[in-house]
């Protein structure tokens, strides 16, 4: 540049920080503004579910109280059973499957079923030492055996529960 030459020039200025710029400033002010608005309504909201439960205990009914009870029917539901206890108990002593334990004398079964999945535990009243565990799974045809062994137990009193494949 020559000492006659004009140079036209902006001076630059650093920009500004986020806070001070005009559309920070307005987006963060409508972000408020919808955040105060959503907050008053979820108030008005719950408060007017609580002040109707308010309403209903503030506001007890008047019972009248009669001289004699009064009895209605039940309402018929599903829950009603359908066979009488005795009916019901000749049916499944109908339908009884035998179980074959493979044992000479066994006594004091335990049986617990869950699903098509059952287990035996008894004892073989000629040893006394020892209970047997058998595993069961219903078939078409019945219960059909497909493990079983014996198990070092000389206590009296012993009991099985069963979940799903899982026996204690």
């Amino acid at each position: 540049p020559v000492a006659n030459d004009v140079v036209i020039a902006i001076p630059l200025e650093p920009q500004l920080p986020l806070w001070r710029q005009m559309k920070a400033r307005f987006l963060f002010a409508v972000v408020c503004v919808v955040i105060i608005v959503l907050s008053i309504a979820l108030r008005v909201a719950l408060s007017s579910d609580n002040t109707a439960a308010a309403e209903v205990v503030a506001n007890p009914v008047n019972v009248q109280q009669s001289s004699s009870p009064s009895f209605s029917a039940p309402p018929s539901s599903s829950l009603v059973p359908s066979f009488s206890p005795t009916t019901c108990a000749e049916r499944i002593t109908s339908e009884a499957q035998p179980i074959d334990f493979r044992l000479d004398n066994p006594s004091n079964p335990k049986v617990a079923v869950n699903g098509r999945n059952m287990v035996v535990v008894t004892r073989d009243s000629g040893v006394l030492s020892s209970v047997y565990v058998m595993f069961y799974k219903l078939q078409n045809d019945g219960w059909e055996r497909f493990k079983s062994f014996p198990i070092d137990y000389s206590s009296e009193e012993y009991t099985v529960v069963i979940s799903g494949r899982t026996a204690v």
